[in-house]
């Protein structure tokens, strides 16, 4: 019991440790990610519009450049869209685009172009519009990124949910002296409680290889049968003879004979 409460404490606090340094690791990934996929999404928004934009800027029409930009807001999902003329100023904006945020502001953003505003925080990309010789100016493009911070959230309670989770099934195979539960049971008793506590669903399960699992099982249950049943001793036995051939011949013929014997296993158990 002793030995058991001396790695456990210890456990607990590895594990602590290691969720305190993966949780922030994990969030600047995942913003990293979501930065390129809306760096990704406002180059395209930007090319879409592009040509469009080039024909209402040379016979100007402010009705039609805001009207483009609202079909576009609703259509693409973006937050708002703005365009800058060439001296910096804005000349044209969807209804739900932030005035506080001028040309200026937005050509100096740099790293990952997240703009924090009372609305919420918001990408913004700005893309030089292409008219051949002539300086038309730069798009806008904003996306909110509010969605961000939830996905953060819920990663970080993941993370907590699976290091507790692991803290507890180990501790239970470090203390199975005391309720004699099978190291089996305890592991399927942790994937459970995450499924209870909706940290995995169905989904999750679906994306589980079990036909890898179930080969991987397969191997063990038929080793621990031979092993039962005195074949593995039997087999061993038969190849003494070995130990009068060449090192390097009996290290060839045995790794040839365990290579033939685990690939009749596994495809036994498969």
């Amino acid at each position: 019991m002793r030995l058991s409460l001396r790695f456990i404490l210890p456990l607990g606090i590895a594990l602590a440790a290691i969720a305190y340094a993966v949780v922030p690791v994990v969030d600047r990934l995942a913003l990293q990610w979501f930065v390129r996929d809306l760096d990704d999404r406002s180059a395209i928004v930007a090319r879409g519009l592009n040509e469009r934009l080039v024909e209402l800027l040379r016979e100007p029409s402010g009705g039609s450049v805001v009207g483009l930009f609202e079909r576009t807001v609703r259509e693409e999902r973006v937050f708002a869209l703005g365009l800058c003329t060439p001296q910096g100023t804005l000349a044209y904006a969807s209804g739900r685009y932030p005035r506080q945020v001028d040309c200026a502001r937005a050509l100096a953003l740099t790293d990952d172009h997240i703009l924090a505003l009372a609305e919420g925080p918001v990408h913004v990309e700005v893309t030089p519009l292409e008219g051949g010789a002539d300086r038309l100016g730069s798009l806008v493009v904003m996306h909110d990124v509010s969605f961000i911070e939830r996905r953060s959230a819920e990663t970080r309670m993941y993370l907590v949910y699976l290091f507790a989770a692991i803290g507890a099934v180990v501790a239970m195979w470090l203390t199975q002296s005391w309720h004699d539960l099978n190291t089996g049971i305890v592991a399927l008793g942790g994937a459970v409680a995450l499924f209870t506590i909706g940290r995995i669903d169905t989904e999750d399960l679906g994306r589980v290889s079990w036909s890898t699992l179930l080969t991987f099982g397969g191997g063990l249950t038929l080793g621990t049968f031979m092993v039962t049943t005195g074949t593995s001793d039997w087999l061993v036995s038969q190849f003494g003879g070995l130990s009068g051939w060449p090192e390097l011949l009996a290290i060839g013929a045995t790794a040839v004979m365990a290579l033939g014997l685990t690939t009749v296993a596994s495809n036994t158990a498969a």
